[in-house]
């Protein structure tokens, strides 16, 4: 591994683990065994490295999350996928658990760099529309109800995602995303299943 992917690799791990409050580059550059120089020709300040740490973050989590909700066949598929976490276990580089630390990660980026709530947002929303489609299409089968509007669902879904996640970083029981997430993705299809 080159020296700058190093030091990215292991300050997103960090600032993960401990948050950009109590991270400092001493702790990124000895985690490295790298001296500062190096570290200071390959990145500005704490603030340079953190804003690539939250872009690589988010750019992690949203090809996963693309891969799951594009091959998801149809909207009973997508839903179950939108809440299922368990095999991001094995697909992160960053660190072997879904962490609740990784959802306050993010929100600590957006107190420090408000120019990330943008991005965060699409990060969030960035899935409704294929939901939204995937709705209607069950719809115009026949599967679900005609009543309920597709756009107004998939927003839901976006929010009990954030919404479970939050409750995760709260209570800091990162298990309970995986078992709470399949119960809330079997609830919603019986709610909306014809």
């Amino acid at each position: 591994m080159k020296t700058k992917e190093q030091l990215l690799h292991q300050a997103v791990v960090m600032f993960i683990a401990n948050g950009y409050d109590n991270t400092s580059i001493n702790d990124i550059t000895n985690a490295c065994n790298i001296t500062k120089g190096a570290f200071y020709h390959h990145f500005k300040s704490k603030d340079e490295i953190f804003i690539q740490a939250i872009e690589v973050i988010m750019e992690e989590i949203k090809k996963w999350t693309d891969e799951k909700n594009t091959s998801s066949k149809n909207i009973k598929e997508l839903i179950q996928n939108s809440f299922d976490y368990s095999d991001y276990f094995s697909y992160s580089k960053y660190y072997n658990n879904i962490s609740s630390d990784t959802y306050l990660v993010l929100i600590d980026s957006i107190k420090k760099f408000p120019e990330f709530k943008t991005k965060v947002a699409d990060y969030i929303f960035g899935n409704i529309p294929l939901i939204e489609e995937k709705f209607k299409e069950a719809q115009e089968k026949g599967e679900v109800k005609k009543e309920i509007d597709p756009q107004s669902f998939a927003l839901q879904i976006a929010v009990l995602v954030e919404g479970l996640m939050f409750a995760c970083a709260v209570t800091g029981t990162e298990s309970s995303l995986i078992m709470n997430g399949k119960k809330i993705a079997q609830n919603l299809w019986s709610m909306i299943k014809i």
